[in-house]
């Protein structure tokens, strides 16, 4: 038999304690990215995913090269260093000294990477002293990292960063990483230049966010924004999504929690043995998971929301 609850007041500040959550996770990221205590909760989670988007995740990774890139010819030292990157993505070591050191530039938007979802890796000999990144030299490698592997598209200079080569040698070697952003029915008449893709990639004097761009391959093959495109004022708009399932996600549980406080306090007395006439709730992730914790008992549950 179920008794009769009288509804509990319920304390929670669930956007409050997402916060809190992503901010921790700057600690570990880079605490100089750390942001500043104005910076509003939304702002907090997209540009921390923005920053986490812009480095490479420590983990094995298998090193695919492309044909165009095993057939070029390259000074020793430049495929020494290549060869030393893979060496480290097979180990799981950490990629991010090749990357760029805007990576340390908090709010920073890579719009190569946002564009076609592509990273640059600086071709340097390794740091020394305290210097976290490998030295400069002209050449780049770019290259396209999923979860268990990295694609080296190509090693070029640092004039390529909107040359439509770099979609074109991975639609040659690796169709299956561009085909979630084939366009289908759509022809583009005339494919804009290098320069005209530098131009648009850029924020708007006027405050305004970057123009997309489709990219055309060769065959006539349509491609729209594999980096997941920009969000107004430049950010990446996957990194924005993703950031806003989490903070709708938190409002909506915090909704179900205060309009079902009595169900709530049931689940913890069944856990507890206590019925309290407060709920103390807070939002957790654990693994990328979010659950509620009742702070007084520590009892702990999920919510689940039907299709």
């Amino acid at each position: 038999m179920t008794l009769a609850v009288n509804s509990p007041t319920v304390h929670a500040d669930f956007l409050s304690d997402l916060r809190q959550h992503f901010l921790l996770r700057f600690n570990l990221l880079d605490p100089d990215l750390r942001p500043h205590p104005e910076e509003d909760t939304a702002e907090v989670c997209v540009r921390y995913f923005s920053e986490k988007l812009r480095r490479i995740e420590e983990r094995p990774r298998t090193v695919v090269w492309s044909r165009e890139l095993r057939a070029k010819e390259l000074p020793e030292e430049l495929r020494t260093a290549l060869f030393a990157i893979e060496a480290s993505s097979l180990a799981g070591l950490d990629l991010n000294p090749h990357l760029s050191k805007t990576i340390k530039k908090a709010g920073y938007n890579d719009m190569l990477l946002n564009d076609w979802g592509i990273h640059h890796m600086h071709l340097g000999p390794p740091s020394t002293g305290t210097d976290f990144f490998v030295g400069r030299r002209d050449e780049l490698l770019f290259v396209w990292p999923t979860v268990d592997k990295l694609y080296f598209v190509d090693v070029l200079g640092h004039g390529h960063f909107s040359d439509d080569t770099l979609i074109e040698t991975t639609h040659q070697n690796w169709p299956h990483l561009l085909e979630p952003y084939r366009c289908t029915d759509v022809v583009v008449p005339d494919p804009i230049s290098s320069e005209e893709r530098t131009l648009l990639r850029r924020p708007s004097k006027f405050g305004g966010g970057c123009l997309l761009a489709a990219t055309t391959v060769r065959d006539g093959t349509v491609y729209f924004t594999p980096g997941g495109g920009y969000s107004v004022g430049g950010t990446n708009r996957k990194a924005r999504d993703v950031a806003y399932c989490y903070l709708n996600e938190a409002s909506r549980w915090q909704q179900w929690c205060k309009s079902n406080a009595s169900t709530v306090s049931q689940w913890v007395h069944q856990r507890t043995g206590r019925w309290l006439p407060e709920l103390r709730l807070s939002l957790q992730l654990l693994s990328d998971q979010m659950i509620v914790v009742e702070t007084q008992t520590r009892a702990r549950f999920s919510i689940h929301f039907g299709a």
